[in-house]
């Protein structure tokens, strides 16, 4: 992993949280609660299931890419960084990574913080996260099956892309007509 590789992720992870922060800034608990509809989430949802993920390849993923032979063709970085993040796509999370929805908004932001923080710190003690690759069934979703496998380094650029692609769910929550105005 080179020195740009290693600020790019940063900059990316970095920039996400505070894009989530800004996102949740205020938040009544009606609006942080608020659905649009009985089967879509709230923003305490996206909040959550963001914070999974990043827990996910920190926790398992990492473990997993650890334990995997030398990387054979990963995606391209690009298809990661463009396509993660878009909404024109939807897709059911996995069983272990669908949220409740019950922290209040500083323990998820905190919760997620900490998660964030643990993207960079893996990258930060695993400079060969470019040489393990396996299969990422987001990334394949997202490619129509074009690409499967994802380094070490691109599960973190697809972690930061997860925040930006919930952000902007939560951004859209924010922005539909029913959603509870601040009485304050």
């Amino acid at each position: 992993m080179t020195t740009a590789e290693m600020d790019r992720a940063k900059q990316n992870v970095t920039a996400a949280e505070e894009a989530v922060a800004a996102a949740i800034a205020g938040l009544t608990d009606a609006q942080w609660h608020f659905k649009e509809s009985p089967g879509r989430w709230s923003i305490a949802q996206c909040v959550e299931h963001m914070t999974i993920f990043n827990e996910l390849v920190t926790g398992p993923v990492r473990v997993a890419l650890s334990q995997a032979p030398p990387s054979t063709n990963p995606a391209p970085d690009e298809v990661i960084l463009e396509r993660i993040p878009a909404r024109e796509q939807r897709f059911s999370a996995p069983p272990t990574a669908i949220p409740t929805g019950s922290a209040n908004p500083a323990d998820a932001l905190a919760r997620l913080r900490k998660a964030a923080r643990g993207l960079i710190e893996y990258l930060e003690a695993t400079p060969d996260a470019r040489d393990h690759a396996i299969p990422s069934p987001p990334l394949k979703a997202i490619s129509g099956g074009q690409y499967e496998l994802m380094d070490g380094y691109q599960w973190v650029l697809a972690a930061a892309g997860h925040m930006q692609r919930h952000t902007a769910q939560a951004l859209e929550v924010k922005a539909h007509p029913a959603f509870p105005q601040d009485r304050s």
